[in-house]
């Protein structure tokens, strides 16, 4: 049923059309990402180069803090509530989210469609002027973009913690 075609797809074609579908993150956990100039301190260096060095971007599991089920809760309650539930270790770190801007928007839509920004929380940060920050992802005119949140702010549920399950037996949707 394949007929041949005389024509050659270009090579960054290709490479686009894979880099869209292929479900593989790969993060080098070697070296400790370079923050911004906002950044005076990241709370947790200890977790910046933990979690697997590849994961598949299907398996990861959103979790909401109660209050983001049925309205807001704001980025303090959720920090407090990953602390306290032991969940942070498996959340994505400021390297996941740049290997996931890395790979693009198209990537991007099939992969979160439906979310409204992927937040870092094992990479909160002090801020230059002491407020707790959380980087985190979202579209913005046919880009992926960084920034940051305070977590003063608040957070519905377009806004859940993403974790990668092999880091932790713990993960849970409660």
């Amino acid at each position: 049923m394949l007929e041949k075609i005389d024509e050659v797809v270009p090579e960054e074609a290709l490479q686009a059309l894979l880099n869209e579908w292929n479900p593989i993150i790969r993060v080098d956990r070697t070296v400790r990402p370079t923050y911004p100039d906002l950044v005076k301190e990241v709370k947790y260096p200890e977790l910046e180069l933990t979690g697997p060095a590849e994961f598949d971007i299907r398996k990861i599991e959103q979790w909401r803090h109660p209050k983001q089920i049925e309205g807001y809760a704001t980025g303090d309650e959720i920090h407090e509530e990953l602390l306290a539930k032991k969940l942070l270790d498996g959340c994505l770190c400021f390297a996941d989210l740049l290997a996931i801007q890395e790979r693009g928007i198209s990537f991007f839509r099939r992969h979160f469609a439906g979310i409204g920004v992927i937040p870092a929380w094992k990479s909160v940060v002090m801020d230059r002027d002491g407020d707790l920050d959380v980087p985190y992802l979202y579209e913005y005119d046919d880009e992926v973009k960084l920034y940051w949140f305070w977590l003063d702010d608040s957070f519905d549920s377009g806004h859940p913690a993403v974790r990668v399950p092999q880091v932790s037996a713990e993960c849970s949707d409660s």
